[in-house]
């Protein structure tokens, strides 16, 4: 007794695809192609940025304060930081900048 699965691929394979079941096919496995390289695409840019973000280096100063010295003096200078406020500010900015250069020179 033969086989169902052998009499259907011995069907099939005796029988032409009509050309539209030919462009049919044609356009699946280009759409199929397309999203295989998108989803290549993807993982691809996610390693690379994984790989980016475990390998950065934090150039960054670990204090940033959000102002300048300069910033600081011209909002004294315009009344709007008390002489209280602008000295706490300027010792915190220039701490942050002693702390994150490493070298030292807080020692004077």
């Amino acid at each position: 007794m033969p086989n169902l699965f052998s009499s259907l691929a011995a069907a099939s394979a005796k029988r032409t695809p009509t050309p539209e079941e030919a462009a049919n096919a044609i356009v699946w496995g280009v759409i199929w192609i397309a999203i295989a390289a998108v989803v290549a695409a993807a993982i691809a840019w996610i390693v690379w940025w994984m790989f980016k973000r475990l390998n950065a280096t934090d150039d960054a100063p670990p204090f940033q304060a959000g102002f300048t010295l300069a910033s600081l003096r011209d909002l004294h200078r315009n009344g709007e930081l008390t002489d209280e406020e602008y000295n706490r500010a300027k010792a915190q900015l220039i701490a942050g900048i002693k702390a994150g250069s490493g070298d030292g020179a807080d020692e004077q």
